[in-house]
């Protein structure tokens, strides 16, 4: 709505003058946890070396697009992100997700675009990838993941069902928390299960939530 998009403004606004310096914050804001451009430090080359090959299988191949001629290997060999709509839809079983601050591109998975569906031909990808890379220019930047096509359903996960319901295939999220301890160890509190029937798991009214145990 316009009003939503008024206050995504201004609360960009007022992080880019905390980050100039002009006002003073406290505590300091700290969005990474709640953003997708932590996942691309994992193998941005300017980052990577800060992790090890361990800390990077905690997460999928994610590459912030940042031009037609960048370089990125999802497993499969490595390719030009300028490329990719060239290519056979196996060759780009691919995620485009918004990862920037606007409100309604963050919220519900409006922004998110499976790459190989039958829906993204060629030129509505290479539409994508070139308003992608439009907008990491202006600072609301777009992350490519591989589309992981796989589905658990309840009785893979040890519920029991007297109808049966736990047989029906879902997509599933995890959504791990940890907290930092007072020696400074990391320790897991919890993990929320999100399932639904369509590959967007988000929370929808038809996302079943669970906590693992």
């Amino acid at each position: 709505s316009r009003h939503a998009g008024q206050k995504a403004h201004r609360g960009r606004r007022l992080l880019e003058r905390w980050m100039a310096g002009e006002v003073e914050m406290d505590p300091p804001p700290n969005i990474m946890f709640d953003s997708k451009y932590a996942l691309p430090l994992l193998y941005h080359q300017e980052t990577r070396g800060r992790f090890t090959n361990e800390e990077r299988r905690l997460c999928r191949p994610t590459f912030l697009v940042e031009s037609m001629d960048q370089v990125v290997d999802f497993g499969n060999g490595q390719i030009q992100i300028g490329d990719l709509y060239q290519v056979t839809k196996d060759r780009r079983h691919l995620v485009l997700k918004y990862a920037g601050a606007d409100f309604f591109n963050r919220y519900g998975g409006h922004a998110v675009y499976a790459l190989h569906k039958k829906e993204e031909n060629a030129q509505r990808v290479k539409e994508l990838l070139t308003n992608a890379i439009a907008d990491n220019a202006r600072g609301e930047g777009w992350i490519l993941q591989p589309f992981v096509e796989s589905k658990r359903t309840l009785k893979d996960m040890g519920v029991t069902s007297r109808d049966g319901s736990n047989t029906n295939p879902y997509y599933l999220l995890l959504r791990p928390g940890y907290h930092v301890e007072e020696d400074g160890s990391v320790k897991n509190v919890g993990t929320l299960l999100n399932l639904r029937i369509t590959w967007k798991v988000h929370g929808a009214s038809d996302t079943i939530w669970g906590l693992a145990v």
